[in-house]
């Protein structure tokens, strides 16, 4: 069951609304609802929207996955986080399944200064803060948004035009280097950038498509500032599983490694008789103590874990 790091990620976007934002709501979409509810039965789990499904449906069959591609052919979906919905969310924290916001406590993000960098982000014209990875200069596994009915539409456009190779990109619209006027140095380093091509991870899929609209069609997009890191004595990082073979809940070898990521199973108002909960209860590794700290349980260092650290302040 690869969707199950689901369980994790709603118990953590409660805890994250419940912190920072109690009248937000925790949007979940998904091409299963009556599943995903059951995992996740506080949050608000919606469909994708019909245009959209067909448009990527259409596009995937049109376009075989690119040689470094290395994407599933669902990821064109995520695009929905561009459509504004119900209530208007002036900006949205969208965070992948595999994303785990549990590495850090709470008490360790002051209230206030989170609050402050959010409305700092309401208020600059940048639409989409995240950051490039290895690959691609545009990492879509964990973003700030500002949802606009506009862009959304130009994108779905882009997918049903069903045009795209991995020298021009989508619609055929250009060269990576060409298209991308002014990048930011982290950008630079990603592969593709200096490849100059669309050939990276999901560069045919999720991770090309807010790369040409965010990048290269708008300049909307902008990058967490290293500034930030004196507000915290240290930056505020998330885990992100990358791979099927870093993410705990899917690789009995990066179970044993991450221990720490299953110390939520036991708590109060977890679902315990889902097929997930099930899963992660056996998968779960003994607690050990730790010589390094003295720890153990939910405080067990994430040091091993096979993740990848991401920032988004």
């Amino acid at each position: 069951m690869s969707h199950c790091g689901i369980l994790k990620w709603c118990r953590n976007a409660h805890r994250l609304v419940g912190r920072y934002s109690p009248k937000a709501r925790v949007i979940v979409f998904t091409n299963d609802v009556p599943r995903i509810k059951l995992e996740c039965p506080r949050a608000d789990v919606l469909p994708f929207e019909a245009r959209l499904v067909e448009s990527a449906s259409r596009f995937d069959a049109a376009n075989p996955t690119p040689e470094n591609s290395f994407c599933p052919s669902h990821t064109l979906l995520k695009w929905q986080i561009v459509q504004p919905q119900l209530g208007g969310q002036e900006t949205i924290l969208y965070l992948d399944a595999d994303v785990d916001a549990d590495v850090l406590h709470l008490d360790d993000w002051p209230r206030s200064r989170i609050l402050e960098l959010m409305a700092n982000f309401t208020d600059d014209p940048c639409r989409l803060r995240a950051t490039p990875d290895h690959s691609s200069p545009l990492n879509t596994g964990l973003m700030l948004v500002k949802p606009s009915a506009e862009l959304y539409f130009e994108g779905v456009t882009l997918i049903e035009t069903l045009r795209f190779n991995v020298t021009h990109g989508f619609n055929l619209s250009g060269m990576l280097q060409a298209t991308v006027r002014r990048p930011r140095k982290a950008v630079k380093q990603a592969k593709g950038w200096w490849r100059d091509t669309w050939d990276f991870i999901c560069g045919a899929g999720d991770q090309g498509l807010f790369t040409t609209v965010f990048m290269a069609r708008h300049e909307f997009f902008c990058m967490p500032s290293w500034g930030n890191r004196r507000h915290f004595g240290m930056r505020p990082a998330l885990l992100h599983y990358w791979g099927p073979q870093s993410k705990p809940w899917h690789s009995p070898y990066a179970a044993r490694k991450c221990p720490a990521y299953f110390s939520f199973v036991r708590e109060k108002g977890i679902p315990h008789d889902t097929p997930c909960a099930r899963k992660l209860h056996k998968m779960r590794p003994a607690d050990r103590q730790k010589r390094d700290d003295g720890f153990v349980g939910r405080r067990v260092p994430y040091s091993r874990c096979e993740g990848k650290q991401q920032y988004i302040f």
